[in-house]
């Protein structure tokens, strides 16, 4: 039996109302299926076709934890920025600037930290300096 990660999620309405007040945003989205399973946690992920028998090595959608999970390794890796002009929400990130060089200065270290750490954007569902 899997229990419950109890790890806090930001309050969403605080994320909303914190970003009144700036002039530009910038929306982006990570790709949530990329977060690789401690190699103990894959035999739990077994899955059996007709082809053969498979696991996973990333997280897939639909595991109890995963929402949680992923905004712990948010918290974690942007916990430096987090809280002045970047906030995260699970897979989702704003950040929120009054100056455009602020704004270029802020995007840029959060492009850092997620090619640090590896991560990607989908950038279908990113808008910036809106």
């Amino acid at each position: 039996m899997l229990l419950s990660d109890l790890y806090p999620l930001p309050n969403i309405n605080r994320l909303v109302d914190g970003a009144s007040g700036f002039t530009l945003l910038s929306f982006m989205d990570t790709y949530l299926l990329r977060i690789r399973m401690y190699l103990y946690n894959e035999p739990k992920t077994t899955f059996i076709i007709d082809s053969g028998t498979f696991c996973y090595k990333v997280m897939p959608f639909g595991l109890k934890n995963i929402g949680v999970t992923y905004q712990r390794l948010m918290d974690r890796i942007f916990k430096d920025v987090m809280g002045t002009n970047v906030e995260t929400y699970i897979d989702d990130m704003v950040v929120k600037s009054t100056m455009a060089n602020e704004h270029y200065n802020a995007l840029q270290r959060v492009f850092e930290i997620l090619r640090k750490h590896q991560l990607k954007l989908n950038l279908e569902k990113c808008s910036f300096g809106v």
